[in-house]
């Protein structure tokens, strides 16, 4: 039997809590980690199942203390080296039963042969990605460079993109890194990884019930803000947290804003090394009030406050925050400060967007003939507004 994994970093101390812990890995020190890791690894794999190993098996320098433990590991070994090998000991090499940049074999997947590319590296282009292969890669953990390469495909694989191609098949890539939460610090199969993975992220909601109770389709631009972060994912069932439950409480004209929102919060966490999957912020309502985005939001540790103060004729608005944004010059609090701020321009970006079609708009009602509510839209969106409200009192005449 098969099975894969990537980038272990033995012996490297920063991966753990005694380090940096730049993975967020949940091991208080080297022992810890090669301890589960060795444990795992030997209660799945025997010695006639081959694993691949997609890099990073360890960082260089200790070679004799790796000699020692990786020669404990079940299995034939083959690697697919990565920045951090450091191969030249024979000792050490004479461990693998291959050595290799690259590589390509044949596996099972739900009882249908496929073609693996295995690399530590991702490839954006791969042999024959249009007509079923499959990558296979390590090397970018669960950073701020997994969350683009993901996104790449998944633009890729849009019904635009195939149009052009003669190929029929979806694109499909797996990093195996063993960090990621489908991976568990273990070698898995082909098929556990991709079962895995697609429990890890089905957990989008594509459609939402109605005051009637039907079910109601989101629009693409819903979906894709859940596909695309994590951290966004909806659940009708969660009764404490209004956006879980009820999803965006606006139109789609303000995606873009919203979407650039997200791509800057995300940056922010990778400059303090933590990855899509770590994330601990928390949306809790989304809405347009008084012509404006309301962008609620806490953390896994701080509860959020859907309130504000709105002082209409002035034009100003009083926020409540989490209260983690208190003075301080830790690397939490700054990183949270940034935050707001992301926050408060998007909210301040949509004063001069069309909620409807994303052009530039502006606040606008027309009392006069019965719109009371504030709405920023574009001219065009606005006369489309008024014309549905005269037809709405013609009717009721």
């Amino acid at each position: 039997m098969n099975f894969y994994i990537s980038d272990l970093h033995l012996f490297h101390k920063n991966v753990t809590r005694a380090g940096k812990d730049f993975d967020d890995r949940p091991f208080e020190d080297l022992e810890d980690m090669h301890s589960v890791i060795k444990e795992k690894w030997n209660a799945k794999v025997t010695n006639g199942d081959t694993v691949y190993i997609l890099g990073d098996m360890a960082m260089r320098g200790t070679q004799e203390e790796l000699i020692a433990f990786v020669s404990t590991l079940k299995g034939h070994k083959i690697i697919i080296r990565g920045n951090h090998d450091d191969i030249r000991d024979l000792r050490y090499k004479q461990l693998f039963d291959e050595i290799c940049d690259y590589k390509e074999i044949n596996d099972t997947l739900n009882g249908e042969n496929v073609r693996l590319v295995l690399c530590h590296y991702p490839i954006l282009m791969w042999k024959n990605q249009h007509y079923g292969s499959i990558l296979l890669y390590g090397h970018v953990h669960n950073s701020i460079e997994e969350y683009y390469f993901k996104k790449c495909l998944r633009e890729m694989n849009n019904e635009e993109f195939f149009d052009r191609r003669s190929g029929t098949k979806i694109l499909r890539a797996y990093n195996v890194g063993c960090m990621m939460p489908y991976m568990d610090y273990e070698p898995r199969t082909l098929s556990e990884i991709v079962e895995n993975y697609e429990e890890f992220t089905t957990k989008v909601v594509r459609e939402r019930k109605n005051y009637k109770g039907e079910n109601i389709p989101l629009n693409e631009w819903e979906i894709k803000i859940q596909e695309d972060f994590p951290f966004m994912e909806q659940d009708p069932s969660d009764k404490g947290n209004i956006y879980r439950k009820y999803g965006f409480e606006f139109a789609g004209g303000w995606y873009d804003i919203l979407r650039e929102c997200l791509e800057a919060i995300v940056a922010r966490y990778a400059e303090d090394g933590i990855g899509l999957a770590e994330i601990d912020f928390v949306p809790c309502q989304l809405k347009e009030k008084f012509g404006t985005l309301r962008f609620y939001y806490g953390y896994t540790d701080e509860h959020c406050v859907n309130a504000a103060l709105d002082f209409l004729n002035a034009g100003l608005t009083m926020r409540f925050k989490p209260n983690d944004e208190d003075e301080g010059d830790d690397v939490k609090t700054k990183r949270r400060k940034d935050i707001r701020t992301i926050v408060s321009t998007a909210e301040q970006k949509s004063k001069c967007t069309c909620e409807m079609c994303g052009a530039e708009g502006k606040l606008r009602n027309n009392s006069d003939i019965g719109i009371y509510r504030v709405k920023t839209l574009c001219d065009s969106c606005h006369e489309k507004r008024i014309k549905i409200m005269q037809q709405e009192k013609l009717s009721k005449i």
